[in-house]
């Protein structure tokens, strides 16, 4: 496995457990704050904790008291947060490639501008991390590439495919 997927699958995984949690947590804080009252089952805590943090917002189980409407806010706001850290995880990891240009590779040495990349690959490049550590969005077309610049670039899972073939020697 590359370097940039153990990268992007260990930001996903890291966007799991954070939404777990932070889930498990709501669960509970409900159950700990509503579960005093006879009719709240560990099963309630969990499902709305669920709908609180995916922010699909259903039918309250039980009316909650004023305390279990505050942590609803605390929990909305931290679950919105971990939410849209998964989203964009999960979207970099589907779209986005981050890969490392190889000593030898056909990329070393090609002008942005020359339209190589696109055309053997089909990827759109959208910036370069040079290995000076400049980092570079939108890169102009006179800039070229060096062996261990770390470029990212958008395409379909063949186009990516076809870039990560490109960036080895």
């Amino acid at each position: 496995m590359l370097e940039s997927q153990v990268g992007f699958a260990q930001q996903l995984f890291r966007a799991v457990m954070v939404f777990a949690i932070v889930t498990l947590l709501g669960a509970l804080g409900y159950y700990a704050i509503e579960g005093d009252n006879p009719d709240w089952t560990f099963l309630d805590a969990v499902y709305m904790a669920v709908i609180t943090v995916s922010t699909v917002g259903l039918k309250e189980v039980h009316d909650l008291n004023p305390t279990g409407r505050i942590f609803t806010i605390v929990l909305i706001v931290f679950g919105v947060g971990a939410f849209m850290y998964l989203a964009t995880s999960l979207a970099h990891y589907v779209i986005a490639g981050e890969l490392t240009v190889g000593i030898g590779s056909e990329l070393e040495g090609i002008t942005i501008g020359s339209g190589q990349i696109r055309a053997k690959s089909g990827a759109m490049l959208v910036a370069i991390r040079q290995r000076t550590g400049k980092m570079l969005v939108a890169p102009s077309s006179q800039t070229g590439l060096s062996a261990g610049d770390i470029i990212v670039a958008l395409g379909t899972g063949d186009q990516m495919q076809r870039l990560r073939d490109m960036s080895h020697a």
